[in-house]
């Protein structure tokens, strides 16, 4: 496949318009569609057939389907840093970002009772007679429950694993510089 670049025209815009036919041999009605622009005027003949002779072109190329999978992964990929208003992706270089800078909190143990609870990365348990404090990440985007840590260096391993997971898990690790 040679080489291609997406240039996307926001002016023209196709959109399926659902029409009934009822010129079957059997006199059953068809269900096929038509294109028509944003405000709902369907296309003339004339006015789409070269649009729908490229189309057809470009789907049959070979390699095609990987291609587009490519194209859309990066379409979501952007999409979705650019909806991002809790995580902060740290940019390194052209198209490339680093993972979300952690984010958790360090909780006071309560003093009225004894308690403890263990550590997601290194399992030790921390207890609130031995320390004062512990940490809780919670992550919703990156699929975080409530995980509880007994420093801040086990919190940040936390975090780096679930990001980790999510991108991989969306195949957009070519778009960060994973440590």
């Amino acid at each position: 496949m040679g080489n291609m670049n997406l240039q996307k025209r926001r002016f023209l815009s196709f959109f399926p318009t659902e029409v009934i036919v009822d010129e079957r041999e059997n006199g059953e009605a068809e269900q096929l569609y038509a294109l028509s622009d944003n405000q709902g005027i369907i296309f003339t003949k004339d006015e789409i057939l070269p649009y729908l002779e490229k189309v057809m072109k470009f789907y049959q190329m070979s390699e095609m389907d990987e291609w587009i999978k490519k194209e859309n992964i990066k379409q979501e990929f952007y999409t979705f840093i650019s909806s991002q208003t809790h995580l902060s992706f740290p940019e390194h270089g052209e198209d490339k970002y680093g993972l979300p800078y952690p984010q958790y909190r360090q909780k006071s143990f309560s003093s009225e009772r004894n308690w403890s609870c263990k550590c997601e990365w290194c399992g030790i348990r921390v207890s609130s007679k031995e320390k004062e404090f512990y940490y809780t990440l919670n992550d919703s985007t990156l699929n975080l429950g409530i995980e509880r840590a007994c420093s801040t260096d086990c919190a940040t391993l936390i975090w780096k694993e679930a990001a980790r997971n999510f991108v991989y898990a969306r195949g957009w690790q070519d778009f960060f510089c994973i440590d």
